[in-house]
């Protein structure tokens, strides 16, 4: 009697140029064949692009939607054959990236990556890279990181974000191997006082939207010490005091991949600025500095939080 087959999954693999999407992509690939026995294909999106292309070169914007889904498309008809796991590697930087990807074809659920590399690493890898063009170009160059440092807001909330400066290939592929075993586990702190709210904005970000503190936790963390520690580098306020745990939630991220938020009120322990600017100096992954304003919002009249954040904001008043 065979064995049922498991249920397939996508991998989305996404980063800078020079960001080494295509060999920590074969990594993983290598590493679940291994170690798991999965049956694995990747899709390079640069590759399905060179089969649409009608010149030489990479300029033809218009071909870049078709690309994404024809790798869907692809991907869904390596699924109907029979492979379990499907990477798809390449530049998916916005919620119409991943849409027109799953055009192409009804897909299971996801997990995504994205490979923070900062701009001076991505150009000593393009400089030793003898297949590269036109990125060689240190301004060429410049110009296609800052559309990734662009993409910063939407990618920290839908991908989990791996340090690709600092890791090999290999470590990058274990560690991903290891997420696909369970959901990412996130933290969210709603900070309170005198039935105040506090909510910070990316002014160099606009599209990000509302937000209060959070994020991933770290190995050997607890929830709660994950709550704490994501304020007080998003606020700066020092003394931050564990309230109540509010409640966890399982939901669905833009990617179709399943986390899992631990909710906490936070207070200060001393009366707080009316509003300021905060500059995180340490975001996921050692990118650069971001720059938050802070202010504090009536319980009753919270505006929509970016992210479904908002979910347990009713906890507060029970």
């Amino acid at each position: 009697m065979s064995s049922p087959r498991r249920a397939p999954r996508l991998v989305l693999l996404t980063g800078p140029v020079g960001g080494g999407k295509s060999t920590t992509a074969q990594a993983l690939a290598d590493h679940l064949r291994r170690e798991a026995a999965l049956r694995v294909a990747v899709i390079d999106l640069d590759v399905v692009y060179c089969m649409l292309r009608q010149r030489s070169g990479f300029g033809e914007l218009e071909l870049w939607p078709v690309a994404r889904t024809a790798s869907g498309a692809l991907a869904g008809n390596l699924f109907s054959q029979g492979f379990d796991l499907v990477v798809l590697e390449g530049e998916y930087f916005t919620p119409e990236h991943f849409e027109q990807l799953r055009r192409g074809a009804a897909l299971p659920p996801s997990l995504a990556f994205t490979l923070y590399v900062s701009y001076p690493e991505a150009l000593r890898r393009v400089g030793q890279d003898p297949t590269r063009g036109l990125s060689k170009d240190p301004e060429v160059l410049a110009q296609m990181h800052a559309a990734f440092l662009a993409a910063q807001p939407f990618l920290r909330d839908a991908t989990l974000l791996l340090d690709a400066d600092r890791l090999d290939p290999a470590r990058l592929a274990a560690d991903m191997a290891a997420a696909l075993e369970r959901p990412a586990q996130k933290v969210l702190a709603y900070v309170t006082y005198e039935q105040r709210l506090l909510v910070f904005e990316e002014p160099d970000f606009p599209d990000a939207g509302v937000q209060v503190p959070g994020g991933t936790l770290e190995p050997g963390e607890s929830p709660a010490e994950g709550a704490l520690r994501e304020a007080f580098e998003e606020t700066g306020l020092e003394g931050l005091q564990l309230v109540r745990f509010l409640g966890v939630q399982l939901y669905a991220a833009s990617d179709g991949r399943t986390l899992q938020r631990h909710y906490f009120q936070l207070a200060p322990s001393a009366p707080p600025p009316s509003e300021w600017e905060h500059w995180e100096q340490s975001p996921s992954t050692g990118e650069p500095p971001i720059r938050l304003r802070l202010r504090w919002v009536s319980l009753d009249a919270v505006p929509p939080l970016a992210g479904g954040r908002d979910a347990l904001l009713g906890e507060l008043a029970r």
